[in-house]
């Protein structure tokens, strides 16, 4: 049978078999993507029949999920702060628990700033989600997005142009701050999800991480990699009056507090925990 709920049932077992948490929804995303509309139609749409081509292109990509290929790369799209990014292999995946980084910054830029012009740096920007997500909330900012990847660039690139904020974000190719350095920039807000797992950590990784960059994953030996050049340069980029915010991780966190309170850069430090209660940012304020 080819109608909707047949197939829905089938790739529903074949995804539970193979160990996916999420089967039934995967293969709704999935089949939404191969009918090009959106997953709530499936419901009243069961007298649709594919055709033998859409048939085997969905079981082709039921067949990549099976292998634990992560869907944002299979459809090429991932949802942030309710804004459809594009995605695609060769960039990291944004993660719903770095929607509190964003949040974390907006709630305190209304507090610091309160409608203020702002300069902001966001550092190791990936698909520009973190950028777009601030540009989208703070209308009078300017950010400068880094990123040592071309691959990360060039799909930021498409996300920024998605949106219409080539005049507000730009993209700039280099290693966490320093281009920032060069250019003798100065920042109200700098925020960053840099890569943070250890790699004694890497095992207990959920096994679909091994599709991304290992660059976007890996935080050196410790983790703590990037934190330290943090603290090393982050006094040559910070005004006066500032936001930092980074994204950690939870088994790190008193690592990385203790790394930023001996450093003494900031004027008050703050942790925040995600949505299941885990440490997931750290805020550095002066």
């Amino acid at each position: 049978m080819r109608n909707i709920s047949c197939i829905l049932r089938k790739s529903t077992k074949i995804l539970k078999r193979a160990g996916i948490s999420t089967p039934r929804l995967d293969a709704e995303i999935l089949l939404s993507y191969i009918l090009k509309f959106d997953r709530a139609k499936l419901y009243y749409s069961d007298d649709i029949i594919l055709d033998k081509r859409s048939l085997i292109e969905f079981f082709s990509l039921i067949k990549k999920r099976k292998k634990r290929k992560p869907l944002a790369y299979i459809i090429k799209r991932k949802e942030f702060f309710s804004f459809p990014l594009y995605i695609e292999e060769g960039v990291f995946i944004p993660r719903p628990e770095t929607e509190i980084l964003v949040e974390v910054i907006l709630k305190k830029y209304k507090e610091k700033f309160n409608g203020e012009e702002v300069l902001i740096a966001d550092i190791c920007t990936g698909s520009a989600n973190i950028a777009i997500a601030l540009a989208k909330n703070i209308k009078t900012a300017k950010i400068y997005a880094t990123d040592i990847s071309d691959k990360a660039l060039e799909i930021a690139e498409v996300n920024i142009k998605k949106f219409n904020l080539e005049n507000r974000i730009f993209l700039i190719k280099g290693d966490l701050i320093k281009p920032l350095i060069e250019r003798n920039l100065k920042f109200d807000i700098i925020v960053s999800n840099p890569p943070y797992v250890a790699l004694n950590e890497l095992y207990i990784v959920n096994s679909e991480i091994f599709y991304e960059p290992k660059e976007a994953i890996l935080g050196g030996y410790d983790g703590l990699k990037y934190y330290k050049e943090f603290v090393k340069f982050l006094p040559k980029v910070i005004k006066t009056k500032y936001i930092v915010a980074f994204e950690i991780n939870s088994l790190k966190a008193k690592e990385i507090l203790k790394l930023f309170k001996k450093a003494k850069i900031f004027r008050k430090i703050s942790l925040f925990k995600d949505y299941s209660k885990n440490l997931r940012v750290l805020l550095g304020e002066g």
